[in-house]
């Protein structure tokens, strides 16, 4: 994970958050989006938590 802040890969990671939640979406893409998801195995989950660090 060290490689993605190393390379500054997560850098865009919150422009690209605030771009999708202020775009439009259809009532169908709203839809899928809320639809219920199941639960992840534990270690899927435990591989995509990471703290997002501080940009100045």
């Amino acid at each position: 994970m060290e490689i993605l802040y190393d390379y500054k890969y997560l850098r865009g990671v919150p422009i690209a958050r605030a771009l999708y939640e202020n775009t439009r979406k259809t009532e169908k893409v709203e839809r899928h989006e809320a639809a219920p998801r199941p639960s992840l195995p534990t270690a899927v989950v435990e591989a995509l938590t990471f703290d997002e660090p501080e940009f100045e």
